[in-house]
């Protein structure tokens, strides 16, 4: 792959001047417009890429990005050394015959996903996240889909194009799909059909509406524990918290609420592909909603940094283990693991030989909160733990 070809660099004004080395952006390194592109003998921590403009993406347009980018670079780092590459912005123009636009993202995502632990990505529109799913589905990988969103994206209008609208329905609706668990968080009860959430439990997933989210935010960290794949709405924001976004809300997550949640995320050993989108380029306000986008993206970052690595072996000496007899009478107890360090919870769910198989792994840990297991020992069975065992057919 020619990495020229499938990035266009970040524009030489955005870059930070000067010799404040504390600002993010002088520890990032760039695809500048001077040189070729850099070199990446190892792979990095993060990898930041641009996406243009999605109802028009033959034109270069990375308005957006760039303007996440220009306010992103001017914040302080915390008090650590970073890895971060911006690789630029994926351009769609010279593609080859035989080449899409959704093969250019795959092929973006495969690269980046290869050469860093993390890879964040700016785009205007929410739809880009059915791109993700298409880099899953081509490289057969199960993933749990993390969303922020004060909405439910499932409009289901035959033959509609794909849009920041539909774009979950679509993945859903697609037979070949390989999402395993999706979680909707900081939804608002009056911007969603009852049914469609109703349907959408029906499936087993899982949704946190932002009324019970803000009594005790920590209630969603497990979920984003768990994600492979996030996508923000910056529409999940309240207007004065970001009055950029494309759907402006009188109520929604306040700033600090979504620098939290962004922060789990950045926490989280899973997370794999973050994305950050539905600014509006034409709105007035786009610099100040790119702003609290570039702080959102920022608290990601810090909690990349603060990640405590917890030991993969849940039989290490690391965890405390916690048996609660069974409720059913059928056996089937439940273990839960605690890390001595950071205090996360885990919930175990064992798995027959042919799921094994199937997902590449020897049993399910879940994550979970003390709060489940303080549930599981008063007889109440966790919903994480039913919903996966009803997604797994066990």
């Amino acid at each position: 792959m020619n990495l020229m070809d499938v990035f266009s660099p970040v524009p030489g004004f955005l870059l930070p001047g000067g010799t404040n080395t504390d600002r993010l952006g002088d520890s990032i390194r760039y695809f500048g417009n001077v040189g070729g592109f850099p070199e990446i003998t190892e792979p990095v921590d993060i990898i930041i890429l641009g996406l243009g403009d999605f109802s028009n993406i033959n034109e270069i347009n990375n308005s957006v990005p760039d303007e996440i980018r220009k306010h992103l670079y001017l914040l302080f780092k915390g008090h650590y050394t970073t890895s971060i590459l911006d690789a630029g912005n994926i351009q769609f123009q010279g593609l080859e015959e035989h080449d899409t636009n959704e093969d250019r993202i795959v092929a973006a995502l495969q690269w980046a996903a290869e050469n860093s632990k993390l890879v964040l990505l700016l785009g205007d529109s929410q739809a880009y996240t059915y791109y993700i799913h298409e880099f899953y589905r081509r490289t057969n990988r199960y993933f749990n889909l993390g969303i922020l969103d004060a909405t439910l994206d499932m409009d289901d209008e035959e033959g509609a194009e794909l849009s920041n609208k539909n774009w979950l329905s679509k993945i859903l609706l697609n037979r070949l799909n390989k999402v395993f668990n999706v979680s909707l968080l900081g939804y608002q009860n009056y911007l969603v059909s009852s049914k469609l959430i109703q349907g959408f439990i029906d499936l087993n997933f899982d949704v946190l509406r932002i009324g019970d989210m803000r009594v005790e935010i920590e209630d969603a960290e497990p979920y984003l524990r768990d994600a492979d794949v996030v996508s923000v709405d910056a529409s999940a924001m309240q207007f004065s918290a970001c009055p950029a976004a494309i759907e402006t809300w009188p109520n929604g997550m306040r700033g600090e609420e979504i620098c939290k949640l962004a922060r789990y995320m950045g926490m989280s050993m899973k997370l794999q592909v973050a994305g950050f989108f539905n600014l509006d380029k034409n709105s007035p306000f786009l610099s100040i909603g790119a702003s609290a986008m570039a702080q959102v993206i920022w608290h990601v970052i810090d909690g990349y940094y603060s990640r405590t690595v917890d030991n993969p072996d849940f039989s290490s000496s690391d965890y405390i283990n916690y048996e609660v007899a069974a409720m059913d009478g059928d056996g089937h107890s439940l273990l839960f693991y605690q890390n001595r360090i950071s205090n996360r919870w885990w919930l175990r769910i064992p798995l027959p030989i042919e799921l094994q198989i199937q997902y590449n792994v020897p049993e399910f840990i879940i994550p979970c909160s003390e709060k489940d297991y303080i549930a599981a020992t008063q007889s109440e069975v966790p919903e994480r733990w039913l919903n996966s065992l009803k997604k797994l057919n066990l």
